[in-house]
């Protein structure tokens, strides 16, 4: 990596090792998931989240070492030493599995088909998360304090990522890291040279433009992406759950909540979360969570 230790071509390359990941875990489930007889849902969503895990559990830390593979030679490159990068994927099975349960409901209500793309696009998404996460968490380790940047490399680029592009190797270990997706070419690319650093073929004030551009034609609206972007850094419903998996969304409550087997499960799940969030709070008030629970009890009650 010569030229300050970024090329595109590094980067590119990174981002093609990180899809063939995504692309051969989404290959090893696919015929799995469309065999699955969603009749028996209990059955057949103990059978999702199974096979699920099994090739997560290998596909996000294979992501999260190329992730470190490619921090230390930028490192490297730049300042003359390796960190000894780990693979740290930061991978979060009960958030996975509380969203597998909550596709689950799909079959429930009579669209079994739509629950295979849905899980596909997790496994994509946990993927590109655990590249994600296994930068920032080796440079949260790093003495160094290294910046980072949002470089995209495919062909298009969703406008959340384009906001995040526009500014630069200016993230401090976490802000770039505030968003994924699945299909993301997007990279979070370290530099041990900060704002100063140099990505031929990576130009922000180019993504800044394309940014205005898409806020003047209506396309976007700044502050409602800012403020996304705000709640992916700290979302409101961001907590260690009350059995200690962890909750990053809204559809992880929901999918915690939707796992209940019976109404007495479903009342303790309510004291659950109660405590987390605290009983009297506005999440535990909202209508989002409302809806949830009720619709569990006509569904346990029948």
């Amino acid at each position: 990596m010569p030229g300050g230790g970024l090329t595109m071509k590094a980067v590119e390359s990174y981002t093609r090792a990180v899809n063939r990941i995504g692309e051969s875990a989404k290959s090893a489930l696919s015929g799995r998931l469309a065999a699955l007889d969603w009749s028996d849902v209990a059955s057949a969503r103990e059978q999702a989240v199974s096979m699920v895990t099994e090739v997560l559990a290998t596909a996000t830390d294979a992501a999260a070492q190329v992730s470190a593979t490619f921090y230390d030679g930028v490192r490297e490159s730049q300042v003359g030493s390796r960190l000894g990068a780990q693979a740290l994927s930061g991978y979060d099975r009960a958030a996975t599995d509380s969203a597998i349960r909550a596709f689950a409901q799909l079959a429930v209500d009579g669209r079994p088909e739509m629950i295979a793309p849905r899980v596909l696009e997790r496994v994509d998404y946990e993927v590109k998360r655990s590249a994600g996460e296994s930068m920032y968490s080796n440079g949260r380790m790093d003495s160094m304090e290294p910046k980072f940047a949002r470089v995209p490399t495919g062909s298009e680029t969703c406008p959340f990522c384009i906001m995040l592009a526009s500014r630069g190797f200016v993230y401090d270990r976490q802000g770039a890291n505030a968003h994924y997706h699945s299909g993301c070419d997007c990279r979070i690319v370290p530099s041990f040279i900060g704002r100063a650093a140099r990505l031929v073929g990576y130009d922000p004030d180019r993504y800044y433009e394309q940014f205005r551009q898409l806020e003047e034609d209506g396309a976007i609206n700044r502050e409602a992406l800012e403020r996304s972007a705000s709640r992916s850094r700290s979302s409101e419903w961001s907590a260690t759950g009350p059995d200690g998996q962890r909750f990053e969304s809204f559809a992880d409550v929901q999918g915690y909540i939707y796992a209940a087997t019976d109404r007495a499960d479903l009342e303790r799940r309510y004291a659950a979360l109660g405590s987390v969030y605290g009983i009297n709070s506005d999440r535990m008030r909202s209508s989002r969570l409302t809806a949830a629970f009720r619709h569990m009890q006509k569904r346990l009650t029948n």
